[in-house]
């Protein structure tokens, strides 16, 4: 499935979410549904949305599931103080001055 042809993401729609093509109906909107349990043939019927199709819900698990795919996730690393950064090395920032930790400020 190509979810480009049913997902639009338009400024001027939902304040940019992405939506259901012809619709404000959002992909979050369909994904939250579907986490309560609700099922594909019941999103789709007259209680929901009936000018909804399968297809249109299968492009926005589609739609998430990309980005969740191209997610990039940075671990943290846990030096000395609790400000080190995957970019500092013992408490220097990048900018080279020392950064305070935890203890040394009271927290």
């Amino acid at each position: 499935m190509n979810y480009q042809k049913r997902i639009v993401v338009d400024p001027k729609i939902m304040v940019g979410k992405p939506v259901i093509k012809g619709t404000r109906i959002t992909v979050e909107l369909i994904l939250k549904l579907l986490a309560q349990g609700v099922t594909v043939d019941e999103l789709i019927s007259q209680k929901y949305y009936p000018h909804l199709q399968k297809f249109d819900v299968y492009a926005a698990i589609e739609y998430a599931t990309e980005l969740i795919r191209e997610e990039r996730v940075y671990p943290l690393t846990w030096g000395r103080n609790l400000y080190s950064t995957p970019f500092s090395k013992g408490g220097e920032s990048l900018y080279g001055s020392k950064q305070q930790t935890a203890q040394e400020t009271g927290r």
